[in-house]
């Protein structure tokens, strides 16, 4: 059996780059570099703590590296580090703040385009939960990124404030 996958992207600014594809995909598999035919080497290592302090309070880190190697050396290192800390209230609301730091390394002499040798990029988010009844929830949350490249270190480049209202509708 073989199975089929649709891959979209955008690249920012949207001027700069769209791919458009029809691979073979490993549906087992998160990660669609890893199933490139020129790859060579991929290699993944993940590491997690989970804490939780009673039955209201939740903390997760998480810091996941990977490393993609090509013909021609290492393309590239990616360490992403994640905290995430939520409180529930009781059964209907929780409060949760993530952290994430990405932070790459790549080998420009083995792309085709011109690539920042290193980037770094920062999110952070406040979330509230309310759920008013099974089939109606409240979000209110704030969130904010950061990137740096090179030269250049981390600036903020985006802070949303937000607020949605999802519900079911029931025949």
């Amino acid at each position: 059996m073989q199975a089929w996958g649709f891959e979209l992207g955008r690249s920012y600014p949207r001027n700069v780059r769209h791919r458009i594809s029809a691979n073979p995909r490993n549906r087992n598999e998160t990660c669609i570099l890893s199933q490139v035919n020129k790859v060579t080497g991929f290699q993944r290592l993940q590491a997690g703590r989970n804490l939780e302090l009673g039955r209201h309070f939740n903390a997760q880190a998480q810091r996941i590296q990977q490393r993609l190697d090509v013909a021609g050396g290492r393309l590239s290192e990616t360490v992403i580090n994640e905290l995430r800390l939520v409180y529930n209230f009781n059964v209907r609301s929780f409060v949760r703040a993530i952290v994430q730091h990405h932070e790459t390394e790549r080998d420009p002499a083995l792309f085709r385009s011109p690539v920042q040798r290193h980037t770094e990029l920062l999110f952070s988010q406040l979330l509230f939960s309310y759920k008013v009844n099974p089939q109606t929830v409240l979000f209110i949350g704030y969130s904010d990124n950061h990137v740096g490249i090179d030269a250049i270190d981390l600036r903020q480049t985006g802070r949303t404030f937000f607020a949605k209202l999802g519900y079911a509708w029931i025949k």
